[in-house]
């Protein structure tokens, strides 16, 4: 199967977290994507976050020890965008990354990751912006090659003059092809 060398999954996933406005309902996100080999990844993301509607795109791409992210996220009041590039050490990948409300207010941030098989931890830290998140998932078996996968996270950002966290859970299901044809 041609498509199984290149492509490993299909996902779809559902979460919800926690709002940062007081008073508000929490937020969700509906997240649908392919993985192929190494990481590499594309997802298409729509959300609601803080009573706001937002789509976004990442893209990962990675080659040898190199990892380079394009990242995009717009709703009617918000045009955020982030490219990233990173050299990965075993666990541990460190790099450079330039994100933006808007390219005019670009800011150059150093990116540390520790990555395992259940556990991502990142820091990324700039002029202006700190931003701390750690990730714990694991993929279960269902059947065939399908597979779901609980997830947690924890995000925090804190910027010069204002700052946010929430709390997120997250069940993906996946479709995993066969490699062995």
């Amino acid at each position: 199967m041609i498509l199984g060398k290149i492509l490993l999954a299909v996902f779809f996933s559902l979460s919800m977290k926690s709002s940062n406005l007081p008073d508000k309902k929490a937020d969700y996100e509906v997240q649908m994507g392919l993985k192929a080999k190494h990481d590499n990844h594309l997802y298409i993301t729509y959300e609601r976050e803080n009573d706001v509607k937002y789509r976004a795109l990442d893209l990962l791409t990675n080659y040898k020890y190199f990892t380079g992210t394009i990242f995009y996220k717009e709703s009617k009041n918000l045009d955020y965008q982030s490219l990233s590039a990173t050299q990965q050490f075993d666990n541990l990948s460190l790099g450079l990354s330039a994100n933006a409300i808007e390219w005019a207010d670009t800011q150059p941030m150093l990116i540390a990751i520790y990555k395992t098989d259940v556990l991502r931890i990142s820091f990324e830290t700039g002029f202006k912006r700190q931003i701390f998140q750690s990730t714990l998932s694991k993929d279960i078996p269902l059947n065939h090659n399908f597979y779901l996968t609980p997830m947690m996270q924890y995000f925090s950002q804190i910027n010069k003059d204002s700052s946010k966290e929430f709390w997120q859970s997250k069940i993906s299901i996946s479709y995993k092809f066969d490699l062995k044809g």
